[in-house]
């Protein structure tokens, strides 16, 4: 982006926001979350932070240098907090229950359940006793359960068995606190891919096609890692397409407006056939893979020609 015109930004990179949305009431992120932040934030640098930009943070304040327009990585309470600190003015408005609503693991959900294709439903458990039932189901690998809002592997736990473990009991009691569990077969992933995009204030969409991801086996993108482009039928490439051009219809009706990456999977079934999942996770936020799919914003069409943000 660097000699195309593009106005310099201020970020917030508030990796935690997910651990945000869940969050009642006022938010501010643990010393520990801080370090897992920064080293996360580290892999944005020249990619999507481009030179000349400035990355904000709770110590930042008004500064001749900070007078930017900004971008958070979700734009939530705490973000536009830090913004309002620096005297940046933080671009889009999206209200929290938005956030919240588009975030939620039952919202993509109730996206994927529209769509047509061959690949397992996610079922919610509201109670300890909905989850035994579920997890007494006989699954090759087991189960995996997610809680309501969860990133980078966070908000997730394997079952590979019907009866949880000690730890696992702690780690279900602490997660229905926070709402109900999303549970699907733990599948073995051949391959994994994010499609991007971002919703023009006008609810315009812009989306780029699935790309390659690399991920740790736990949910957590992994760039160090090659990833390594599927092998599908022209059906199979044709539903990825059907199902992030879905979840972007279903952002816009909802009212989110900004950037978005729509998660989808291969895998084996018991039989050795391979399947695919179009529609995995829906982040209503920038993620790791956006700016390998928007390296040029400009010619993308979502600046304008003197270099403004489509806001």
């Amino acid at each position: 982006m660097t000699g195309l015109g593009r106005t310099p930004l201020a970020w917030v990179l508030n990796l935690d926001a997910e651990q945000e949305l869940q969050t009642a009431g006022p938010y501010a992120p643990r010393k520990s979350m801080l370090g897992v932040i920064a080293a996360h934030q580290r892999s944005l640098l020249g990619r999507l932070v481009r030179e000349g930009d400035v990355i904000l943070t709770s110590d930042s304040r008004p500064n001749s240098d900070h007078a930017l327009p900004a971008l958070a990585w979700c734009p939530t309470p705490w973000a536009r907090s830090i913004c309002e600190r620096a005297g940046c003015s933080l671009q889009g408005s999206v209200a929290l229950e938005v956030l919240r609503d588009v975030n939620h693991k039952g919202f993509a959900a109730q996206v994927r359940s529209e769509l047509k294709g061959a690949f397992f439903a996610k079922r919610a458990c509201n109670n300890e006793q909905e989850l035994l039932e579920c997890l007494a189901r006989p699954e090759p690998h087991g189960w995996l359960a997610r809680r309501p809002f969860g990133a980078a592997g966070r908000g997730r736990m394997r079952f590979p068995r019907a009866e949880p473990t000690e730890h696992e009991w702690r780690w279900i009691r602490a997660s229905f606190e926070l709402g109900p569990l999303w549970v699907e077969p733990w599948v073995e992933v051949e391959w994994e891919v994010s499609s991007c995009g971002w919703i023009a204030a006008s609810g315009e969409i812009h989306l780029a096609p699935a790309r390659p991801q690399a991920y740790d086996g736990h949910g957590a993108w992994a760039p160090d890692r090659l990833a390594h482009d599927p092998w599908i039928t022209t059906d199979q490439r044709a539903a990825l397409a059907a199902g992030a051009r879905h979840a972007a219809h279903a952002l816009v009706a909802r009212g989110y407006r900004g950037p978005f990456g729509i998660d989808a999977f291969g895998y084996r079934s018991a039989s050795g056939e391979l399947l695919v999942n179009p529609l995995s996770e829906i982040n209503a936020r920038f993620t790791m893979a956006w700016p390998d799919s928007f390296e040029d914003w400009l010619t993308m069409g979502l600046l304008g020609p003197d270099g403004r943000l489509p806001w």
